[in-house]
């Protein structure tokens, strides 16, 4: 049998029963001494004047007695600990932490009316703030933006914040929503269309939080749209291939303008490429009309510098191998010449291999030396017989002999030596280079070093073709590429065209002009599809992602976000009395002793 009194039960019956210990309590508290009785006239007057009988003059000390009053409370709280008692409350659980996701990737730009998806999302959710909030944006890289803040900051905080032109990671996002809780209670609540391009699938994710006791509201911000756009760029230093899908019901005729004018007919689900040359410097290409998702409209494409580099390659032998690799070199001019007659023109390269020095008059070095005093890069491959070839400051270093056959070993990886297998030569030049840099040796002898000389650079590549089958190894025009590249700063396009989320690395912190801010940065996530200029480059950053442009769900996820609206969330609790009784028990008996204290008892 339950005993409840009103909203409180008892959970210990058996408890009931010290209810009688009041008896002996109150019995204790009647036995006194007895007290003698003294008749004195004028009292005994006043006290039959006044009418109180013995039974009141009994009412009046049970009143008057405070010590009695405090120990009967003392007595009925041991009492109630002996009961157990408790009552049931309801409890919301998402009241006091709210944590906040809200989808801030590309498709939260696709137009809905007069407003945004992610409009809506900030709306809904400055509606749904609860005591302390967190807030987390969800895109390629999930990002808190405030964290157990009150609903004022978070207003603040929800008016600044923009969409990124990135892929969604929702799933993550939430997993990080979960983990920001800690153990605490609270609610996720997730603003998004629902278009996850990776990660963990949101789905699954609600799952992890709900089987920790995470209550998580899915609300879905986004409606069904056709959409046509970009989602892929495949730029190469001659050709461009663009990528343009159809992701609506019926078929669409869209016009495509910038470095190629052409209009194109898609059916439904479908995907068309178009190959042009490559453009140099920045271009735009478009495809109109625009449609409610315009960022895939667009996209920005970094080609080649408009001027090229000017090699020449000076010799008296020209070696097939070399001149190939050196004009296989997408963004090299190649030109050849062949001592006595060396133009006195500026190159930007000058390939010194095979010299006859019979041939070469006097001061056609000294020409070329003050080309490279004035920034040009002067390469001595080495050949048979250049010790007796004065090369005029273009070769500094000592030639001390020769060493025999042994493998090239890389001594620095670089742009230039990392991709190449450069294998076994029979022999090479032993060679002491000073202060230049050495990056690949023979026998300890360097046979590729680097050093400054004025405003330009001087270059030993020291792997003679007649002790080396390197010539005809497919990693030789690529080690030539490369090699160039690095000397003349020159990048391959591939290296200037990005997706939203790759990130930029430098060797050092650099200033780096963003589509909307300028920053100093060693690394630089790409999160705005546009330009992002550093020192005379610029890259760009596109979307290009087909995932995040199929704007129309398959499904829709959630509750519309017209229809939300935050309800709590109960549960039925059990509220235990015993401890607060215990704490009743113990200030009593301490008001008992600090009572008997001030009367004087002790």
């Amino acid at each position: 049998m339950v005993v409840q009194l009103g909203s409180i039960i008892v959970g210990n019956e058996l408890g009931l029963y010290a209810f009688l210990a009041l008896i002996p309590f109150f019995i204790i508290y009647l036995i006194r001494p007895r007290p003698k009785q003294l008749n004195v006239p004028s009292l005994m007057f006043l006290m039959k004047q006044s009418g109180i009988t013995r039974f009141t003059s009994f009412l009046r000390n049970f009143v008057k007695d405070w010590l009695f009053l405090i120990q009967l409370i003392g007595l009925l709280a041991l009492i109630g600990i002996l009961l157990s008692p408790f009552f049931y409350y309801d409890h919301d659980i998402t009241a006091q932490n709210t944590v906040i996701v809200i989808d801030a990737s590309a498709s939260a730009q696709v137009k809905e009316g007069s407003s945004t998806r992610f409009d809506i999302a900030v709306s809904k959710a400055k509606e749904s703030l609860g005591q302390r909030n967190t807030i987390i944006l969800a895109k390629e890289v999930p990002l808190i933006g405030v964290k157990d803040v009150s609903s004022s900051q978070a207003l603040e905080y929800l008016d600044d914040i923009v969409p990124r032109d990135t892929t969604t990671r929702l799933g993550d996002a939430i997993i990080l929503a979960g983990e920001t809780l800690a153990g605490k209670e609270g609610r996720v609540v997730v603003f998004s269309d629902f278009v996850n391009t990776g990660g963990q699938n949101p789905e699954t994710a609600k799952l992890v939080l709900e089987s920790k006791g995470i209550v998580v509201d899915f609300v879905n911000t986004g409606s069904s749209h056709d959409n046509v756009g970009f989602v892929e760029l495949s730029v190469g230093p001659d050709s461009t291939i663009a990528y343009v899908q159809n992701f609506g019901s019926s078929p669409v005729t869209v016009s495509m303008s910038g470095p190629v004018e052409k209009e194109l007919y898609l059916e439904p689900d479908s995907k068309e490429l178009v190959a042009f040359q490559t453009p140099t410097g920045i271009v735009k290409l478009r495809l109109s009309p625009t449609d409610d998702f315009p960022l895939d409209n667009e996209v920005i494409i970094s080609g080649p510098a408009a001027e090229r580099t000017k090699a020449l390659l000076v010799t008296n032998n020209r070696s097939v191998f070399l001149l190939n690799a050196l004009r296989a070199t997408p963004f090299v001019d190649v030109t050849v010449a062949v001592p006595p007659i060396v133009p006195k023109e500026y190159f930007d390269v000058f390939v010194l291999h095979n010299l006859d020095p019979v041939d070469v008059l006097p001061g056609t070095l000294e020409q070329i030396a003050r080309h490279v005093e004035n920034g040009a890069v002067a390469i001595v491959h080495a050949q048979n017989g250049m010790v007796d070839i004065k090369y005029a400051g273009l070769f500094t270093h000592g030639l001390e002999g020769f060493v025999g056959a042994a493998p090239v070993i890389v001594e620095q990886t670089t742009q230039f030596t990392k991709n190449a297998d450069f294998g076994v030569v029979n022999g090479a030049y032993n060679v002491s280079v000073g202060a230049a840099t050495s990056f690949m040796s023979v026998a300890g002898s360097p046979v590729l070093t680097l050093q400054d000389k004025g405003e330009g650079s001087l270059v030993y590549f020291g792997i003679l073709e007649s002790e080396s089958d390197f010539r005809l190894s497919p990693s030789y025009p690529i080690f030539w590429n490369e090699l160039l590249k690095s000397l003349t700063g020159q990048v391959d396009v591939a290296q200037l065209n990005f997706r939203t989320d790759k990130t930029l690395l430098f060797d050092e912190v650099k200033t780096i002009v963003t589509p909307v801010e300028t920053l100093r940065r060693a690394t630089m996530l790409l999160e705005e599809q546009g330009e992002y200029k550093v020192g005379d480059r610029v890259y760009v950053a596109n979307l290009l992602s087909e995932a995040e442009s199929d704007v129309s769900p398959r499904e829709i996820t959630g509750e519309q976000a017209s229809k939300y609206s935050l309800q709590p969330v109960t549960e039925r609790r059990k509220y235990d009395l015993e401890t607060k009784l215990i704490m009743v028990a113990f200030a009593v008996l301490f008001f008992e002793l600090l009572f008997i204290k001030l009367r004087g008892d002790v």
